[in-house]
């Protein structure tokens, strides 16, 4: 399970302590996507921030700086469900690797003691198999929602690759999903996915420090 909310403080217990979104998985099918970012609860207001940059005027260090500046200004204003995505860019435009994006907000928003604030959702072609998941809970993201995935097995479907009902084909690709991210943390030892949140239990190779002290802030690297 999953929970999407603002975290309060554990030493002062509140009713507003239980006023949460219970997800009961962290990859989202498209029913739930929809349904998560089209809360009209304020305790769960959502803001789109897309991944992709004009390479021709904003270089990735500038585009990383202003995706961070705009995701503080928005948990400042009140929004909890940040979601960042590199689906329908427009054209010519490159996407923020989602890992780097991920990592940065999630880095960014923890120094200025922000992160308890906001939840961060992914809507990212990148992530398809239960490593790169793995990897994008593990730099800090709440939840995934695999759109390019989605989008493969409904043209698989329309050409006839893939048979039987399309919503039963996301559902057992999500759980071949959750079967692995079960057993990448049972080899670390790790019991529930908000211990394995914002980690860093990786290990960066070849990353450049620039690199490493604004997306992957305390991993490992060589």
């Amino acid at each position: 399970e999953t929970c999407c909310g603002a975290e309060l403080n554990v030493f002062k217990a509140t009713p507003e302590h239980a006023h949460r979104l219970i997800l009961t998985t962290p990859v989202l099918s498209p029913r739930k996507f929809t349904a998560l970012v089209s809360q009209d609860d304020p305790a769960f207001a959502s803001h789109m921030l897309p991944l992709g940059y004009d390479p021709e005027q904003t270089s990735l260090q500038q585009a990383i700086t202003a995706l961070c500046q705009e995701a503080e200004a928005q948990v400042k204003a009140g929004k909890v469900i940040l979601v960042l995505s590199d689906a329908e860019l427009p054209k010519g435009q490159l996407p923020i690797q989602a890992a780097l994006a991920v990592g940065a907000v999630h880095s960014h928003l923890g120094r200025l003691a922000l992160r308890p604030n906001a939840n961060i959702v992914v809507e990212t072609g990148y992530a398809r198999d239960a490593h790169q998941m793995a990897v994008l809970f593990g730099v800090g993201a709440t939840a995934v929602y695999p759109w390019l995935a989605y989008q493969v097995m409904a043209d698989m479907h329309r050409t006839g690759e893939l048979t039987g009902n399309p919503a039963d084909a996301r559902e057992n690709y999500r759980k071949g999903l959750q079967k692995g991210l079960f057993k990448i943390l049972s080899k670390m030892g790790i019991s529930t996915l908000a211990s394995y949140r914002g980690s860093m239990l990786f290990e960066a190779v070849g990353l450049a420090d620039e690199v490493m002290e604004t997306c992957f802030v305390g991993m490992a690297s060589r």
